[in-house]
Order: structure tokens, then sequence, then C-alpha cells
């Protein structure tokens, strides 16, 4: 009998989040993941943007629900009711057992495509496929069925099913292995793969619409091919270029970032370049089958199935691997059971980076979940933190970028663990047993964390680890103390906070720093020296410091007075520590003390403490100001007693914390959430039995709370607590151009005040590309105009200020080789350059990246330039081709050798491009005799000859349909005809211009594809034809004379006007981010290397 040994994890594109969030997720203390499925084998996950997933395997209870094989579930874990399939049984031998579901896919219209190991849906006959809707209904249109078990699924850009498993025949009609099945569920009668083996395992999409294919076969489409090939984008026909060598058994696929396919088989890992070669630098043994891979936004590997060691190293079941190929020695799950059958079948990269894996097992990390798990980044598992707090409660709370969580107060010990005053929790909610037992004498109420990751302690204390630190203390990254920071502080700090600059600002009721008379408010210089330039004089006590992010200071407390100035409870200073009069809130009634500040992104301030009222609001112990000070009397807010700490979730809903037991006039104990407006958010139900102290939002969305409370939520929690959001924290990043990033964490998750974009060439050594700026109607931080080629690109967001840093989320994300044309120096920008083609044949090029002008000889005057990145390092070559001998000359930008490739005749055209979509230029010519193209793919495939195009063509290569593929294409001057042979598209003609006009295409709108255009030297006029939607447009840049020289000079993903004037050897640059730009370089007669390639 047949054993299944892989299925497909199909993560889903955007989903019907309007159905389901309607069915309020509730929150928890019991944070962890553990949706406890009975009969424990999980094969399939499908999320959706909402965080929600579509879980298959064979089960009857999942996530607190009777569900059979195919289940809904909501991000925490719990069984969505919204969603109720009778879901999958199977009749054997007369008896109807629970069925299997080994794959899930979710089409564009949400309807969900099941497929396994069945013989009924919802009662209904259907054989191993079928199709539901989102509410579990069948589809009863869908009626494909296999006679045999169907293993993974795959959908095509029209949105047919690929299915792939052991069966024969699909619908009675013979089906070897894998089949394609139309939109509306009956076979597709004009493909027919004939793939001869066993069994087909795995299919994965790739971003050309390619789909890729491991299994246990020999041949497929009648050409001799072992386990793995590739169809075509059209989901029809198979891909004869990618060939890999005589293979055996393949079970899972995992496409890269750079299109790299990694392949899990029964004895390790190895990978491909997108021709098929082999990737020597990964090459994995293990001694067992690698049955799922998936990749991380980081280009990290995560591997799961059968084996119990990586290239001998114990890894039970499931590892990660860099992208180098090595171990990554910082994750194991360590996945367990009681018998040899225990293998992972299913991984699923959550949004927020929390990792999802399924299958046949009963421990991770020696914990019980039976069949499905959850774990952090790290390896550690999603589990419900349950840490009692003696003695004293948690005044202070600060998630680190690790998942960590810093935690001060009076209390003595944490879970049992002796750490007297300040400990780490680790992201699974055990207490950090490294961290050392400090001793600490009195209370810890603010926690900072440098830069450098060293930890800032204020408060009360006078004893730090044994030695004298008089309320204020610095620990290095691991716990210990820093011998090297001693400032000495005559009394009480309550607040920390770190500027950009990395001086340190403290606030309390002291009156003496360093034996210097300072009230209130101190800065001091990194070494812990007092800043004797900034003395605002506040009286009496500041409790809290935030940093907004043009570097002004907000305090509140339970001042008077400063500077002198009248000012109750919250100020707002300059960075060098003077007053700024725009803030002065008009309290009425008692103010005791202003315990909390936290800003939104829109510059608007929130306030949370305890005071009577707001003259002109019905704001009570909690209000907003505007970003010019003035009261936002919008915010409708209110609590019948003290807010001791405020969060801002992403989605900009306000959770609060304190002593109160009702918001706006509503019963709520201790903890509540207010709508953006201050409406309360009738959704967040959970309470508390006492006071909550201290809060803050984890980077996942959790809450963590401290405080005085024995229960939250119903179940017991001793004066420490997290709590499951209703939502989930999703986090993407979108690069559209070498200049352009764009980053974004939603819905519960903290919303972010400061965002800095750093890049990396190996993932370890960043530098600061820049500050993000955020669009405020999107919540999205965006960058650009600064360069970043390939590598790693790594974001930092900070909250609940601008500071040096409280809490923050820090993200890594791998970013291909992406070619900038004419970019000589890797920076994401075209540059100036020219070509003399004189006796010396010199180029000359004024590179963007900061650096002198550079001039070499390479060629004759007779050669024809071809600068283009023909060796993928993400710089244009120097290079040419030579009609007389039909060879090309190429200087390496990475060493400055060259080398020469035959290919091609005199009268040829060269037109190099990327027509394979390895991100290298092939050497391409256009044979105007023949009106034939041939093409040197770099990927390895064979030569392509296409005939397109008529004597007297011109070629106008580029990629007009945004498939990462240089297009055939050509003008006809005659005419004035366009014809592109677009790659994914099919062919497009067109008529556009005028006779004498000069053809410019390039990405005028940034959509990714190429526009057709034309410039007009009689009228000085561009027109561009918008690839999105086939309109034109026209503007003047230029004159009669000037020399079209398009690009994108500024890096912003749009290519710029630009024109040449041989007259005065001057450029001007329409730049569309940085404006106009006049550079004179060059000289009459010259050739602008970015008009290379156009007729």
């Amino acid at each position: 009998m047949f054993t299944k040994r892989s299925c497909s994890v199909v993560c889903s594109v955007v989903f019907s989040a309007l159905v389901f969030t309607s069915s309020i997720i509730a929150q928890s203390a019991n944070d962890g993941f553990d949706p406890l499925p009975l009969q424990s084998d999980i094969y399939a996950v499908a999320l959706t943007s909402t965080g929600q997933m579509y879980v298959g395997g064979y089960f009857t209870n999942i996530g607190g629900l009777t569900r059979s094989g195919i289940a809904f579930l909501n991000h925490d874990g719990t069984g969505n009711t919204l969603f109720n399939a009778a879901g999958v049984k199977k009749l054997d031998n007369g008896t109807l057992f629970p069925g299997s579901v080994y794959a899930i896919v979710i089409q564009n219209d949400n309807k969900i495509v099941i497929a396994g190991d069945f013989t009924e849906v919802n009662g209904v006959a259907r054989t191993n496929i079928a199709r539901i809707d989102q509410f579990g209904n069948l589809d009863t249109s869908f009626t494909a069925n296999a006679n045999g078990p169907v293993f993974s699924l795959a959908l095509t850009y029209d949105q047919a099913v690929i299915a792939g498993g052991a069966f024969t025949s699909v619908n009675g009609t013979a089906r070897f292995l894998l089949a394609r099945i139309n939109t509306f569920g009956a076979l597709d009668m004009t493909s027919n793969f004939d793939c001869q083996g066993s069994v087909i395992y795995d299919l994965k999409r790739d971003d050309r619409g390619r789909i890729l294919i491991a299994g246990a076969f020999g041949t497929i489409g009648g050409t001799p091919q072992g386990a793995i090939a590739r169809l075509n984008d059209d989901g029809k026909t198979v891909d004869t270029t990618f060939r890999t060598g005589g293979l055996l058994n393949g079970a899972s696929i995992g496409i890269q970032a750079d299109r790299k396919i990694v392949f899990g088989h029964a004895g390790g890992v190895m990978r491909f370049y997108p021709d098929g070669a082999v990737d020597p630098t990964l090459n994995i043994t293990t001694p067992s089958w690698v049955e799922e891979t998936a990749i991380q936004p980081d280009g990290k590997i995560v591997i799961g199935g059968f084996f119990t060691a990586i290239n001998g190293v114990p890894r039970n079941r499931v590892a990660r691997l860099n992208l180098d190929g090595t171990l990554d020695p910082n994750f194991d799950p360590n996945v367990g059971g009681a018998s040899n059958s225990v293998k992972l079948s299913s991984i699923s990269v959550q949004r927020d980076g929390k990792i999802l894996i399924g299958g046949r097992m009963e421990t991770i990390g020696g914990v019980a979940r039976r069949g499905f798990g959850r774990v952090y980044p790290d390896g550690t598992l999603d589990s419900t933190t349950n840490l009692t707090v003696a003695t004293g409660i948690p005044l202070a709370i600060l998630p680190q970028s690790d998942g960590k969580t810093l935690v001060g107060g009076n209390f003595t010990s944490i879970g049992g663990v002796a750490q007297s005053k300040v400990s780490r929790i680790s992201a699974n909610g055990t207490v950090e047993a490294a961290f050392p037992n400090l001793a600490i004498d009195n209370e810890v109420d603010g926690i900072a964390v440098q830069s450098d990751g060293k930890i800032l302690i204020a408060g009360g204390f006078t004893t730090v680890g044994g030695s004298p630190r008089t309320r204020l203390a610095r620990l290095n990254s691991n716990g210990t103390l820093d011998t090297s920071f001693a400032p000495s502080i005559n009394n009480q700090i309550q607040a920390v906070a770190i500027q950009g600059d990395g001086k340190i600002l403290i606030g309390g009721s002291f009156t003496n720093v360093n034996g210097t008379a300072t009230s209130s408010l101190a800065r001091l210089n990194t070494n812990g020296t007092l800043d004797t330039t900034f003395n605002p004089n506040v009286n009496p006590g500041v409790a809290r410091i935030r940093i907004q992010p043009d570097g002004k200071i907000l305090l509140g407390g339970y001042f008077s007075t400063v500077g002198g100035v009248p000012r109750t409870a919250i100020a707002r200073l300059n960075p060098n520590g003077t007053l700024d009069p725009s803030i002065n809130v008009p309290f009425t009634g008692i103010v005791q003390e202003l315990s909390d500040i936290a800003l939104q992104q829109d510059g608007k301030i929130l306030i949370g403490g305890s005071f009577a009222g707001i003259t002109g609001t019905s704001n009570v112990c909690i209000a907003r100001l505007l970003p010019s000070g003035a009261i936002d009397t919008s915010f409708t807010g209110s609590a019948d007693t003290t807010v001791n700490s405020i969060a801002v979730q992403a989605d900009g809903r306000i959770i609060v914390a304190g002593r109160f037991t009702s918001l706006n006039s509503t019963s709520r104990q201790y903890l509540g959430r207010l709508n953006a407006n201050g409406s309360l958010d009738t959704t967040f139900t959970m309470n508390a039995d006492d006071t909550i102290a201290s809060m803050a939002l984890q980077r996942d969305g959790k809450i963590v709370v401290g405080g005085n409370f024995g229960m939250v939520g119903g179940q017991s929690r001793i004066r420490l607590a997290k709590i499951s959001n209703t939502y989930t924290a999703p986090e993407t990043m979108w690069t559209a151009s070498p200049r352009f990033l764009e980053w974004n964490n939603a819905s519960a998750g903290p919303q972010v005040q400061r965002v800095t974009f750093e890049k990396s060439l190996d993932g370890i050594n960043y530098t600061i590309l820049g500050n993000g700026t955020v669009s405020l109607s999107t919540t999205l931080w965006s960058l650009t105009g600064r360069g970043f080629g390939s590598g790693f690109i790594r974001v930092r967001g900070y909250y609940p200020d601008a500071s040096n840093r409280a809490s923050s989320i820090e993200a890594v994300y791998f970013v291909p080789t992406t070619n900038t044309p004419f970019d000589f120096d890797g920076d994401g920008k075209t540059d100036i350059g020219i070509f003399r083609p004189n006796a010396t044949s010199e180029w000359w090029i004024d590179p963007s990246g900061g650096n002198l002008a550079t001039a070499m000889q390479f060629g004759v005057s007779t050669d024809l330039i071809t600068p283009a990145d023909f060796t993928g390092d993400g710089k244009t070559d120097i290079a040419f081709f030579r009609p007389s001998n039909g060879r090309w000359y190429v200087l390496r930008s990475e060493d400055f050798s060259y080398f020469e490739v035959p290919f091609g005749t005199n009268g040829d055209i060269p037109a190099p491009g990327d027509y394979d979509g390895d991100r290298k230029a092939d050497y391409a010519v256009f044979r105007p005799s023949s009106a034939t193209w041939f093409i040197s793919q770099s990927g390895g495939a064979p030569t392509r000859i296409v005939q397109f195009g008529i004597t007297g063509d011109r070629p106008v290569v580029a990629d007009y349909d945004g498939d990462g593929r240089a297009d055939v294409a050509i003008y006809r001057p005659g005419p004035r005809e366009w014809w592109i042979d677009r790659s994914t598209a099919g062919v497009l003609p067109m008529q556009f211009g005028d006779p004498g006009d000069k053809v410019v295409p390039g990405d005028f709108t940034a959509d990714g594809k190429a526009d057709v255009a034309v410039w007009r030297p009689s009228t000085g006029y561009w027109y561009i034809v918008r690839s999105e939607d086939f309109s034109f447009y026209g503007f003047p840049f230029g004159t009669n004379g000037d020399t079209p020289a398009p690009g994108d000079y500024d890096g912003d993903g749009k290519y710029d006007p630009t024109v040449f004037r041989p007259s005065s050897a001057t450029w001007f640059i329409a730049q569309t981010t940085a404006g106009t730009r006049i550079v004179q370089f060059g000289a009459s007669g010259d050739k602008p290397l970015p008009t290379a390639f156009l007729p």
C-alpha cells in the first residue's frame, strides 16, 4: 500500500478577511499555540492574509472543534466556527473512516481546493480532490476526481489546478501522476504530461508562473527527467530547457528569492540554479527523507522530514540552513515522539516570522504538541507564559528585538528563578536562566536598551551585583554589570530614554547628579558623565520620558514647573532642553500624576494618568493631544481612575491598563482597548482581578502585563501574564527597484515611530541606508534614492517612541541582485557615461555613487558598444561586439579583467538582455538578413533561435511584461510599428510614433514593465504609452539636435527623461524624484552610453 511522504504547503494570496474577521477571536491569557488535534497527523497548511489558516491532515478534532481532515483555525490555534465543513471521509472495505487531506490551495475567488486520500466530502462522493467555499460548503460544480491519492496542488496564473500524486487517471481519463484541472473543475483534455514513475510529492510555482515538480519519476512529457522537473508558465507544457540530470527520488521544493531551487530528497538537500544546473554550495546529507522545504524572508531554509541529523549533527525532524548552505546552530525545535514514525510533513513561515510545523509528532522541544505546533524564529515553542512573580510586582516591561522581554520591578524571583528586581523572559515564556541574579537592593522602575545591546536600568537601588550603583546602572547584553559605567544620582529615577546620539535622559525625583545640582531631569553622556549644557530644571518629579521623531522630548510626571514656567504634569522640550511652549494642557481638578505618554505615527500624543478632567472635553485619566500641542477634542476616551500604561497597535487601536474598572462608562477591569477615535473597542474583553502597573506590546501582537493581579482572563496568573491578541501582526517588505524599499507592520503589531533601513552583503555586517518615511494612510514605511544592490536588508522599527531605544522590531530580508541599466557602480542608479569613438576608443563614466569619474580605453572605433551586466554582480560591465569577427569582449566590473566570447557574425545587430531571468545579460544578436534572433542563454539552456521581424526592423529589447525576462521586440520605422514578443503575456503589436521619432522604451511609470515610448526631435516632446492601461501622455524636455538618453538616474524605479546636448556636451536629466539635473560631461561627437541599444 502506498505511503505518503510529502504534502504541499501553500501560502494563500490575499483572502476574504471580511468574512472571518466578523467571527471575533477572543483574547486569552493562554497565549500559546496548541490546536491539539486528535489523531495527530497534519499534512497541509494554507495561510490567509489575516493570519488565519486552513489545515489539512488526518484528524477528527482540532482547535476545540469536531472537524474531519479539514479545518479553519484562527491565528491563535482556536477553531473558527464560521467554517463548518463536515469534512472528508474514506470508504475502505465497506467501512467509513476519517479521510486525509494532503494539500490545500486558495484560488483568487476565495474558493479552496483540497486534495488527499478520501472518497467523500461533506457526505457527497468526491474522490481525492474537491473544492469548497470559505464556509466549508462543497462546490458541486467542481467534479474532478482521481483514482489514487493526490499529494500536492499548485495554481497556474489563470487559476487552473495542477495536481500531483499517485493516480493513473482523472475522471476516467489516463493521467499519470500529474494532471491539469480547469478552473470550472473538469480535466483539461488539452494537456497530458505523461509522467512515468510512481509518485509526485510536491508542486511549487515560481514568480514567473512556472510549476516545479518533485517526486519519483523518470520521464515527463516524453523527456527523460528524474525526480525534479518544471512546467512552462502556461501550465500545460513541460519546460524542456530545465535539465538536472539523473536523480531518483525527490520530495520537496523551495524557491528562493533569486529563483534558485532548493530540493529535498531521500538523502538530503541540494540546490539548483534556475536553469537546472547544480549549485555546489549547498549539498546536505541526511539519514532519511527531507519532506518539506520552506524559505524565510531572510533567505534561510527550513527543512523537515524523517531525518535525525544534518551532516552528522543531531537534528530531530526539523532544521534550518543558512543561505550559504551551512546548518544554523541556533535553531533546534527538536520534534519528537514515542515511535520511529515521527516525521514532519508541513512547514509554513508566517508573515510575523513564526513557523508552523505539522506532521506526526508528540512533542516540540520536549513540550507536548500533538501533530501541530508553532515556533518562534529562534526555534523555541510558542507556548503559554505562566510565571509566578514573587514578593513584588513588575513595574517596567520592555520587549527586545530578538523576542525576549526585559522585566524590572521590586520582585525577588520570576517563575521560581531567583532574579532580583530585573529578569529576562525568552520568547517562549520561560525565564532566561543564564541571565544573572544581580541581587539589586531596591526596585527597578525604568529600562532602556542601547544600540550596542547594553541595558540601562534605573530605579531606587544603591547596589547592583554587589557593587555600588546609585539609581542608574548599565548591564552588558548578557545581564552582567558593566563596570565602566557608574554615575551617581541622589534619589529615585523613574524614567530613562536614549537619544539618537546615544546620550541618556533620566527623569525622577532627584536633585543631584554626579555632585551637580540637577532637578528631576538630566542628560548624561554615553560614559555616564553629566551633560552640563542640558538643564531644564523640572520640579518636582518626572515619571515618563518619550522622544519624538524630530528629537523633541515629551515629559510626564507630577511636576508643576519647567524652567520656572508653570506646566502641570506634561511638557515638551526642544532637543537642547529649552521649553517648547506649545504644550500647556488645561487640566481641571486634581492632577496627581501623568503616568504614561504614547506617540502615534500621525504625531498625535496620547497621555494617561490620574487627572480629573481637561477643559472642553469629557476626558478623564486619558486624553490625546494634536501634534501642535492642542487638545484633540475628537478623542472620546475616558477612565474612572488611573491609567498606568498605554500601547498603540499598528491599526491605530489603543490598549490601556491601570487601576480603572470602567472605560467610557462601560465595565472594563484594569485592561481595555479603545478604537482610534477613543470609543470603546467592544471586541476586546480581557480583564484582570487587580491593578496592572506596567504593560507592553510585543512584535507578534501579544500583550505583556505586570501588576498586583492573581487572575487574568479567568486564568491564574500571578503578577505577570502574556495575552494573545484579537489579530495577528504581519510584516512585509517590498522592493520595486534597487533604490526603493517599502516595509509595513500591520494590525495588532506595535505602531512604530521610527524605521531605519540597513544593508549587508553577508548578513552580518550592516551599514545604514537611511530612515524611512511613513505614509499615514497606509502605515507603509518607505525609503527611496538609496541604492542597495543585492544582499540583505535589515529593517528596524522603534516603539513606543523614537528613542534609541526602548523596544524595537527587527526583520531581515534577502534581496537578490536587481540590475539597473547602465549602473556601473552598483548603487541602483544609471550613471552618466560616454563612449568616444576615436583612435583610442575611450570610455568615460561619471559614477553616481560618489566616486571620481573613470576613464579607460577598450575596443576600437568600429566596435559596437554593448554595456550590460554579463557577470551578474549587479554592476554594468564595459563591453562591445566586434562585427568583423563576431566576438564579444567584456571587461569584468569585479576586477577589470576581460574575456571574449564568439557569438554572431558581421551584419548582426547586438541585442543583449536577460532573456532567461537569471539576472545576467545574455549575448544576443538580431540578424536582419533573415529576421532571426540568436540568444545565448547564460543560465545554461541551449541557444535560443527565434524568427521575429523582417529585414529593416530594429531591436528594442526590454522587459515589457514585467516577468523579469527581456522580451524579443522590434520597431519597424516605416509604418512606425512595434512588435513585442512578450515572454509571458504573448505578442503585442502597436503603432505608435511619427516619422523621425527616436524610440526610447523604458519603465517610466515604475510598474516593473517597460513602456513603449518615443522622443520627437522636431518638438522636443516625449510620448509614453503606459504599460498599465495603454493610455499615453506627453511632455516637453529637450530640443532639436539633442540625443535622448533615458535611464533611472535617481534610482527611484522610474526612467528619467534625459537628453545629451552634443553642442555643449551637456546632460539634462528630468529626475522624477530628485528634480532636474544639469551636468557637463563629454565632448561633441561622443556617444552617450544609455543610447547603446536605441535604434
